[in-house]
């Protein structure tokens, strides 16, 4: 990870960040160099930097919980003006950094690996939580949407065999078929 975006990270451990403030830092980096704030915002980037740098947490420095609640809230803060298609596309990218993160912790080991131990239970639930909040900010305009971005995720996982797990493959099938009845796309 560069120095920039280290030391931008490092600001979310005392409050949080304007999404201007990590644009300025984040431009400077040679492959954000020619995005302007509005495609910034507009592609959800900060996730895709946070993702980052979750999916690389070492041994060797804790993150406060602190400044994982911050990123989060950051993150949390700038989804509400969103229209609802991209806001799924977030949830299921939430869902795919929680699950690469279980991934990781189980290659852990909990005697020489309890710093990363540690940082990635607190991001994981705060993941969760940030989950919660985002679906249920969506579920006030529809009721089925919890099932839909999960039939969503399969449907995805499906479409990219290499990125997911063949053993909830029969589960997950059968949990969202009801979907599959309600869909009005398949209604005759």
């Amino acid at each position: 990870m560069s120095d920039s975006l280290s030391s931008m990270l490092k600001e979310f451990k005392y409050t949080v960040v304007k999404p201007i403030k990590l644009y300025n830092k984040v431009k400077s980096l040679p492959e954000f160099s020619n995005i302007s704030y509005s495609q910034f915002r507009a592609r959800n980037i900060s996730f895709d930097i946070f993702e980052a740098a979750f999916l690389n947490i070492s041994n060797e420095e804790v993150i406060p919980q602190s400044q994982i609640r911050n990123i989060c809230k950051y993150l949390g803060n700038n989804l509400k003006g969103n229209r609802d298609s991209e806001i799924r596309k977030i949830v299921i990218k939430i869902e795919k950094l929680r699950i690469s993160l279980v991934t990781k912790l189980s290659y852990l080991d909990p005697k020489n690996d309890e710093i990363a131990i540690e940082n990635i239970d607190n991001i994981l639930n705060e993941l969760k939580l940030l989950k919660s909040i985002i679906v249920d900010n969506l579920k006030n305009k529809n009721k089925m949407i919890e099932k839909e971005i999960e039939f969503e995720m399969f449907v995805e996982d499906l479409l990219n065999p290499s990125d997911y797990d063949t053993s909830n493959l029969l589960y997950t099938l059968f949990y969202n078929l009801p979907i599959l009845g309600n869909n009005k796309t398949n209604s005759r």
